[in-house]
């Protein structure tokens, strides 16, 4: 699965995160399931809204980011593989991260 996560081109991930951070506020959608080797892997998407005033548009976006290895899957885990990725990485602002209804 690393293989898929170096194939997004860094440019491209770079956009979708400044789309996002212009957004302000997001949330993030993890999923995790082991692979063919048996190793768990978490997939993370951010949704946000992007609202265009000129066009006078709404649109919700669903922005896949990644695929992470997971050593184990536990909560603790997996929120230090949200944190890492999301603050640390792409240094999106923790206090913008709502939670989904």
């Amino acid at each position: 699965m690393e293989e898929q996560v170096k194939l997004l081109p860094t440019e491209v991930r770079n956009v979708l995160i400044s789309e996002c951070k212009t957004a302000k506020y997001y949330t993030v959608i993890a999923d995790s399931r082991p692979d063919i080797s048996h190793k768990c892997e978490m997939a993370v998407l951010l949704r946000y809204v992007v609202i265009d005033t000129d066009k006078k548009q709404v649109c919700i976006c669903e922005r896949f980011i990644g695929y992470y290895h997971m050593n184990d899957g536990t909560a603790t885990s997996i929120y230090k593989i949200i944190e890492r990725v999301l603050f640390d990485d792409f240094k999106l602002d923790q206090k913008y991260l709502t939670e989904r209804q």
